[in-house]
């Protein structure tokens, strides 16, 4: 039997400690809101610390704080919609549908809800 080596994920993970808000949602219904910290960061997921067990299949919005100024002055923050796929204790992973940054002042063009405003 051959033995497979190193990582086998499909995106490059990034080690990066950035604050977070999320929203936990059934449909529409929002079920939890809270704040983490992020573990690391992919194209394809974030696995972050939670305070909360968080359970597994459930959608979520996440706004991660972004450290990077737009312009030189602004503040950004990456929106983040997925599906939890796991949580071992407080520390949740999260499977990224789609992505986009947005100014942490205002809220994104397309979301009918409020936005939470960070200031890293």
């Amino acid at each position: 039997m051959e033995m497979i080596l190193g990582d086998r994920r499909a995106t490059r993970r990034y080690p990066v400690r950035l604050q977070l808000h999320y929203r936990l949602l059934r449909g529409s219904r929002i079920l939890y809101e809270g704040r983490g910290t992020t573990n690391n960061i992919s194209r394809g997921g974030v696995e972050f610390e939670t305070g909360r067990f968080l359970p597994s299949g459930l959608s979520i919005q996440m706004w991660i704080a972004w450290p990077v100024l737009m312009r030189g002055c602004e503040q950004m923050l990456l929106r983040v919609v997925g599906r939890t796929v796991r949580c071992d204790g407080d520390r949740a992973a999260v499977r990224t549908s789609w992505h986009e940054f947005v100014r942490a002042e205002t809220p994104a063009a397309h979301d009918s809800e409020r936005q939470p405003v960070m200031v890293a």
